[in-house]
């Protein structure tokens, strides 16, 4: 490759300061509990979609509310999902990405546990269904510069 290719390929390396810092587990969950909306990505046969939910965390896990339908149906269908929560700091920005398995739930006692109960919601519709998102995986950045 000449100097001229990479010259013109800059910018497929990253700038050091737009990596970011990553967060540790614990980081990650601490800065994920500040949050109360996240992104649920869903498969919904060969496409897979993003949608808004209010959320809460406990004991490592995220709990969510749940009007009947599509959602419930896609997440029994294929429980894999994607979760991903951002925020903005003072001079910062961040960003936690969960991979799990949600499952809808059942027993009243970890349903009052986790808090979901007390979660406020942006629709009006009723939500009587309680999912858990158990993680396989979460990683988390944090952003040095401006905000807003």
């Amino acid at each position: 490759m000449s100097t001229s290719d990479n010259d013109q390929k800059r910018w497929l390396r990253p700038d050091e300061h737009a990596r970011g810092t990553e967060l540790s587990q614990a980081e990650c969950w601490a800065t994920l509990a500040t949050a109360t909306v996240g992104h649920l990505g869903v498969r919904v046969g060969a496409e897979i979609d993003i949608l808004p939910v209010n959320f809460t965390v406990h004991d490592r896990a995220i709990y969510f509310r749940s009007a009947p339908g599509e959602k419930l149906a896609e997440l029994a269908a294929e429980p894999a999902v994607a979760f991903q929560a951002g925020g903005a700091e003072a001079t910062s920005y961040w960003s936690v990405l969960v991979h799990g398995d949600a499952e809808r739930l059942s027993d009243d006692a970890v349903i009052e546990a986790s808090g979901v109960l007390g979660l406020k919601t942006a629709t009006t519709s009723v939500k009587s269904n309680f999912v858990r998102i158990r993680p396989r995986a979460i990683s988390g950045r944090r952003y040095q510069g401006a905000v807003g």
